[in-house]
């Protein structure tokens, strides 16, 4: 997977979109524009939840070395 930051146009394109006569109907949304970034399997999201598991296991075998 290639992961690079976006660009104006990116962004240009998109409201672009939004301000045509093709996005007449669409009212009240969000619409993100972030190359998938935010979506539950990208990277970084990954790495995240990777590393808060692992902190979470260090945390609860520290806890277990206090105890013995």
């Amino acid at each position: 997977m290639l992961i690079s930051l976006g660009a104006p146009t990116d962004i240009a394109h998109a409201m672009l979109f939004l301000a045509s006569e093709q996005a007449a109907y669409i009212t009240g949304q969000t619409i993100t524009v972030d190359g998938g970034s935010t979506l539950p399997e990208s990277p970084v999201l990954m790495e995240q939840f990777y590393r808060s598991k692992v902190s979470q296991l260090d945390g609860s075998l520290s806890q277990e070395n206090i105890k013995t």
